[in-house]
């Protein structure tokens, strides 16, 4: 199957079943999720196999991720020319944006942060700011992205950390909020250690 058929399956049967949402989705053909929708108003849709639109499916699937892990690659390549981005040799991309004057975490530490995490869109998925109250852990229970940029930061300090995949979820993801081979940005400002 090429992915122009996957494309026109998955854009039919979804345009049958889900109209509107279909036809938000940039991936799938609009004009043949309209059709679906005539179509289905006619009572005379198109019968799609049930085993190529799983195939179609997963196809879909598979390349809306890969489009998405290259986004995020572009993201952080362009963010790193940046004059105020800097890098570690991990891949961690963070900019300092107030200077500390405190002490500096380690792993064994426990920390207290304020924090906003949010996907290269602009989708803030995790907020301690929103929530209204600061949040404490242990600085060796974080993602690798967070253990890293902690341990450059001192009590006092507000950095803005660029996370990639390889040192946030990954292939995997986290919950529904993150999707794999997301790119996560915090701002964390290092209130304490404890």
């Amino acid at each position: 199957m090429e992915l122009n058929e996957a494309i026109y399956i998955v854009s039919y049967k979804l345009g049958l079943k889900n109209g509107q949402a279909a036809l938000d989705d940039e991936l799938l053909n609009a004009e043949i999720v309209h059709k679906a929708i005539e179509d289905k108003a006619a009572s005379s849709e198109q019968k799609i196999d049930l085993k190529a639109y799983m195939t179609a499916t997963k196809m879909l699937k598979s390349h809306r991720t890969q489009v998405f892990a290259d986004t995020n690659k572009v993201f952080l390549d362009k963010n790193l020319k940046c004059d105020d981005v800097q890098a570690t040799a991990s891949g961690l991309q963070y900019k300092i944006l107030v200077h500390g004057g405190g002490a500096t975490p380690s792993l064994a530490d426990t920390i207290t942060v304020n924090y906003q995490g949010k996907l290269i869109d602009g989708t803030v998925f995790e907020s301690s700011i929103a929530r209204g109250s600061s949040a404490t852990f242990s600085v060796r229970k974080v993602i690798q992205g967070w253990k890293e940029g902690l341990q450059l930061m001192q009590v006092g300090a507000k950095y803005q950390f660029f996370i990639p995949q390889e040192l946030a979820y990954g292939d995997r993801g986290y919950d529904s909020k993150i999707p794999p081979f997301a790119t996560l940005i915090f701002e964390v400002e290092l209130l304490s250690i404890e």
